[in-house]
Parts: C-alpha cells; sequence; structure tokens
C-alpha cells in the first residue's frame, strides 16, 4: 500500500498503524504522522518502516505513562526495522527534522530487530524521551 501526504497534511495514530513489507510512506513538506496518546505503529514480517520527502514523525503522549511502547514488530514477525536517513542540504548540512517528542516517551519495543536514525535531527522538548 502506498500513503502520500501533501504539504501540511497529517495522520494522527491514536490507535495501530500496521506498516508491512513493500508499504511505502511518503510525507512532503511539514506533512507528519502524529503518535497520540499512546497510538502504536506495528512493523510486520521483514518490513522496514520509513518514510520518504522531508516531513517527520511527531510523538505527544501521556508523560505519566512512561515506558508504553509505540513502535513493535507484530506477532511472530522478524527483520522488523525502523530507519530513517536525513538528507543534506546544500550550506546548511543534515538539519532536517526527522522526530520531533513533544510529550512523554517515544518507546521502542525489543522485538523491532533495528533502529537507525541517521543524518538529521531528533527535537526533544523538555522532559521527553526516545527509549530504544
Amino acid at each position: 500500500s502506498n500513503i502520500v501526504l501533501n504539504t501540511g497534511a497529517s495522520i494522527e495514530v491514536e490507535g495501530k498503524l500496521i506498516y508491512n513489507n513493500g508499504s511505502n510512506i511518503t510525507l512532503n513538506s511539514n506533512s507528519l504522522i502524529d503518535i497520540q496518546n499512546g497510538g502504536l505503529i506495528e512493523i510486520g514480517n521483514g518490513a522496514t518502516f520509513t518514510w520518504t520527502g522531508n516531513g517527520y514523525l511527531k510523538v505527544n503522549n501521556d508523560p505519566n505513562q512512561p515506558g508504553k511502547v509505540n513502535v513493535r514488530a507484530a506477532n511472530g514477525a522478524t527483520n522488523a526495522r525502523f530507519e530513517k536517513y536525513g538528507q543534506w542540504v546544500n550550506g546548511q548540512g543534515y538539519t532536517q527534522k526527522l522526530i520531533e517528542v513533544n510529550t512523554g516517551t517515544l518507546s521502542f519495543d525489543r522485538s523491532i530487530e533495528q533502529v537507525n536514525i541517521s543524518f538529521g535531527q531528533i527535537d526533544l522538548a523538555g522532559e521527553t524521551f526516545v527509549d530504544v
């Protein structure tokens, strides 16, 4: 399946977003996936969750529920991965925002084979965390 979000659009995940092998997400300028109140991204067997474009993943979790998992592998899934690489911008370097955590914690379950976030920024507001 393919999902394309145009400039300024968003998907709010308060339940579960299932990402299977072969899926594609495109987040164009200032578009985002917004994990709200313990929303969950579940990655299928052999799938690598990522997105193209210069949008980002945003997290707004309840700060009173630390450790609530936001990214996990589906039941029985193997080789589930989370990867995002930023893009080089001439004269600015790797300044692309990849993840923004406004409240609470972005938490990855231990069932995820690999988490790789490179060449971009993770913006953390005060008293927020990323748990890998």
